[in-house]
Formats: structure tokens, C-alpha cells, sequence
């Protein structure tokens, strides 16, 4: 069995994946509409999603879309405070993720 990241166009679907999650996340992070982000979230899972089940599978799509998903509002929820802390430095760091 092969890593998703040794498989043919692996590295540069992962590539893809994380340029969406920092995205989404930096996009999503000056709204305060939760319902608004969370809308807009699953309507780009469900629009990628049928391309990831047929490229990897049920269950490995199925976990690499929640993995997606936690990223993108995790990554948010860092951007926030980091804006929030006034700390250029930390904004910056958190950005480079």
C-alpha cells in the first residue's frame, strides 16, 4: 500500500488541498456569519467531493474531506487570534501555514 503523497499526482493533489484550507481559512476569518462560513464550507465539500471519492475512494475521501474541513476552521480560528493578539509577528506566522 502507497501513501496518498507517493501516488501519481499525489503530492500535487495534497498542494492543492492545503492552497484551498489556507484560502478558505484566511477568506472566512474577517466574516463573523458562522452559519454564512459553515454554508459556504460544505458547499465546496460537496462540489470537490465526488472528484475525491473517484480518485481515492469512499472512506479515504471520506476522511480526507473532514481532515480539509478541520483544517480550513482551525486554521481560521488561528488567523483570529493571531490578528486579535496584535502581534504582527505571530499574524505573520500563522499566515505561512
Amino acid at each position: 500500500m502507497i501513501t496518498l503523497g507517493e501516488a501519481p499526482s499525489g503530492p500535487e493533489f495534497i498542494a492543492s488541498l492545503t492552497r484551498a484550507m489556507r484560502m478558505f481559512a484566511l477568506d472566512s476569518a474577517g466574516k463573523s456569519d458562522d452559519d454564512e462560513i459553515h454554508s459556504k464550507l460544505e458547499s465546496y465539500i460537496k462540489k470537490i467531493e465526488p472528484s475525491i471519492r473517484e480518485a481515492l475512494g469512499a472512506a479515504p475521501a471520506s476522511l480526507c474531506l473532514e481532515a480539509f474541513r478541520g483544517g480550513v476552521l482551525g486554521h481560521r480560528l488561528a488567523i483570529i487570534k493571531a490578528a486579535a493578539s496584535g502581534s504582527l509577528t505571530e499574524f505573520i506566522d500563522v499566515l505561512k501555514l
